[in-house]
């Protein structure tokens, strides 16, 4: 994974996504129309964003000899300025809006590149960040017969 910070802005690229709700379907810890989905980290980029405010989890790996997991929790916003989405598949590239963003949810997903975009908050005194989407692309995990049927 490749990272750049600038501004609030954090990007990560060549990672996964997981945790996804793109549909803003209400869950457990979701109300109705909360669209979110959870930024997969490289744990040293999570231990310096956590260190700034951010909302960062850290997850132990199931085998020892792995390196511990970190993730951002990210809310997709359509209000004022929209995030861009795209999938890029072995068509082209496909941009993804409000109505269509639930595909997002079920679509096997090989990689992603993501920019998000920080909003500071005051909680009882202390400055947190809570990350919005800025950009998305996306490399769907096609199969052999996505290609074929994708070609015609």
């Amino acid at each position: 994974m490749e990272n750049t910070t600038r501004n609030n802005m954090i990007t990560v690229e060549n990672t996964r996504i997981f945790g996804r709700n793109f549909s803003g379907e209400e869950k457990r810890f979701n109300p109705a129309g909360k669209r979110t989905f959870c930024l997969a980290l490289p744990f040293a980029l999570g231990q310096k964003m956590e260190q700034t405010g951010w909302n960062v989890k850290f997850s132990q790996p199931l085998d020892p000899t792995d390196e511990p997991g970190a993730y951002v929790p990210v809310e997709v916003s359509f209000n004022g300025r929209p995030p861009k989405i795209f999938i890029i598949d072995s068509t082209g590239k496909h941009q993804i809006n409000e109505e269509t963003v639930n595909t997002l949810d079920w679509l096997d997903i090989r990689s992603v590149d993501a920019t998000i975009n920080g909003f500071t908050w005051d909680d009882h005194g202390t400055a947190r960040i809570k990350a919005y989407l800025r950009e998305l692309y996306i490399i769907p995990d096609e199969s052999p017969l996505d290609r074929k049927y994708n070609q015609m």
